[in-house]
């Protein structure tokens, strides 16, 4: 109905889409479950929403629906454009999801291999960290958001999703240190 009344919220023309990396360096502190409800969140306000699965474990492609071993094949993930003579843009990646203003590039545990494909290509290439912001600038004149779900380690994938956004939500989930009891000082007493 939004499309039939014009009421769909997009951002204007000369609006920059909003690139935003779910970083963290360590696991388990829900990047992926965040990237997931974020997506879907803005699926529902009417925004259009890439997510780019950048992590091996897929984490994000299973929460959509996908099987990594099963559904996805190597050549659908970011494999292909971190290659040397790799896919000139990232748009070969994307797959509709079950949610309606979801795209997805998936992932699978083949994409780990993209960490020694793009290790390869920094020798003599200055430019070459950015070679993700690039694929993704390409991608997201489609979107109003693009997010991306980088793997849990300082890895050259994690430097370019790093690279590639414009915004970064960083989760990070109380743990025991946090909550480490401590007398208080005398005069708080």
């Amino acid at each position: 109905m939004r499309d039939v009344f014009g009421t769909r919220p997009r951002r204007g023309p000369e609006d920059t889409p909003i690139v935003l990396a779910v970083q963290n360096f360590k696991g388990s502190v829900g990047k992926s479950t965040l990237t997931c409800h974020l997506a879907q969140y803005l699926a529902l306000k009417g925004y259009r929403v890439a997510v780019i699965d950048c992590d091996s474990q897929a984490s994000t492609t299973t929460i959509f629906g996908f099987n990594p071993d099963i559904d996805i094949d190597d050549e659908q993930t970011l494999l292909p454009f971190f290659r040397h003579g790799g896919e000139p843009d990232l748009k070969y990646g994307l797959r509709a999801t079950a949610w309606t203003g979801i795209d997805l590039i998936p992932a699978n545990l083949g994409l780990y291999r993209a960490e020694y494909e793009a290790a390869s290509r920094l020798r003599g290439n200055p430019d070459a960290p950015d070679r993700l912001r690039r694929g993704v600038e390409g991608l997201a004149v489609d979107y109003d958001v693009v997010l991306l779900d980088p793997p849990p380690a300082l890895g050259m994938l994690s430097l370019a999703v790093l690279r590639a956004a414009n915004a970064l939500l960083i989760p990070t989930p109380p743990s025991t240190v946090d909550c480490v009891d401590r007398p208080l000082p005398a005069d708080d007493r």
